[in-house]
């Protein structure tokens, strides 16, 4: 061995001296300690990145289980929830893998994310299930009222299906009365273009308010249809919902129900029945001009002069066009009804309605 300092050759039976006989230098300086055959492990680095990737899945897993727990809301309620899912996983992996004097990082991370996993599965079973975690055409059936909600429901879901199932209560009694309106027009409405119609004035001024009365019932129920959506929202003051799921389902159903097809085909019945009370009323006004020239048999109508016959056939013939269109549009929004409604698995008798 020789001095670090003045490398004098030390004697193998000096070596045991605390001084060089040379120089006086110290012979225990750390630089003479035989190296050490330890190194750092190449793999502590790559358990260390390891062990953070599984606390960070372990993070986002009971975050994600928590947002769909809360109806895919992130709120504070959610918030606390989360941590709390949590606490029970990290505290049994310290019990596990970090009480030791040396911690199992490693260890730690597996076990924190497996039973995080476990926990949040577990907690999302056993988590009551409320009204917006059936499945949508169960929901739907639910808060129209065609469906019992289950004994042990929440009381806000008694609330909210309570305010929801009188807008429905409110709609159906709104069919229920155009229904009976219309019966009582359609016996009327059937002569609309029969010879009798035309027989004498007061014939043709009865047929003539049969035509707007049909019109104006029509008008008065999509007027109060397009009215629903804010009929549900003053019934959801009242809902057991909070303020982000009243929200989330209004904005729902108020683009679903303007920009539906149904609606859509609605507006265009109401063009098409516009144009043909138009053009009906327009024939009628003209019989009345022309009483004195008309002669109805049992089962037709005659007009003497020829020109005058010629204007009430086109008249007559332009009602029935636009009659004949008025009919498909209706036809038209059933369809698109029936269409609205069927992804879902539903009815119109699932909602309360007549078919």
């Amino acid at each position: 061995m020789q001095c670090p300092s003045c490398s004098t050759e030390v004697p193998p039976d000096q070596t045991d001296q605390a001084f060089c006989v040379g120089c006086g230098a110290g012979l225990s300086s750390p630089s003479l300690q035989p190296p050490s055959n330890e190194t750092a492990s190449p793999a502590r680095p790559f358990r260390f990145a390891v062990g953070i990737l599984l606390n960070l899945c372990a993070l986002a897993a009971a975050a994600y289980v928590t947002y769909i727990a809360y109806h895919r809301q992130w709120t504070s309620e959610a918030s606390g929830y989360w941590l709390g899912t949590l606490i029970l996983p990290f505290a049994v992996a310290y019990l596990i893998a970090g009480r030791r004097s040396r911690r199992n990082w490693l260890g730690f991370s597996v076990c924190f994310l497996a039973f995080t996993i476990i926990g949040s599965l577990a907690s999302s079973v056993s988590r009551h299930k409320g009204l917006l975690d059936l499945p949508q055409a169960e929901m739907i059936k639910t808060i129209a009222g065609t469906m019992p909600l289950p004994d042990n429901a929440s009381e806000e879901d008694k609330q909210t299906v309570a305010a929801t199932r009188q807008v429905f209560a409110d709609m159906n009694q709104v069919e229920r009365s155009y229904n009976q309106r219309q019966a009582e027009l359609t016996p009327e409405l059937n002569k609309l273009y029969a010879a009798g119609a035309f027989a004498s004035r007061p014939a043709i001024v009865h047929m003539r308010d049969i035509i707007h009365k049909k019109l104006a019932l029509d008008q008065e129920t999509s007027a109060k249809l397009q009215h629903f959506p804010e009929t549900v929202r003053t019934s959801l003051q009242k809902s057991g919902l909070s303020e982000g799921e009243r929200r989330a389902f209004l904005e729902g159903l108020e683009s679903q129900f303007k920009d539906s097809e149904v609606m859509k085909a609605r507006q265009q019945m109401l063009t098409a029945e516009e144009n043909w009370a138009a053009a009906t009323t327009d024939l009628y006004d003209f019989a009345l001009q022309h009483t004195s020239q008309i002669v109805v048999t049992k089962d037709a109508v005659g007009i003497t002069s020829g020109e005058v016959r010629a204007q009430f056939n086109n008249r007559f013939h332009h009602a029935l066009e636009q009659r004949d269109t008025f009919n498909t549009s209706v036809e038209k929004v059933f369809e698109a009804r029936n269409a609205y409604l069927k992804p879902s698995g539903l009815t119109p008798a699932d909602l309360g309605f007549s078919k």
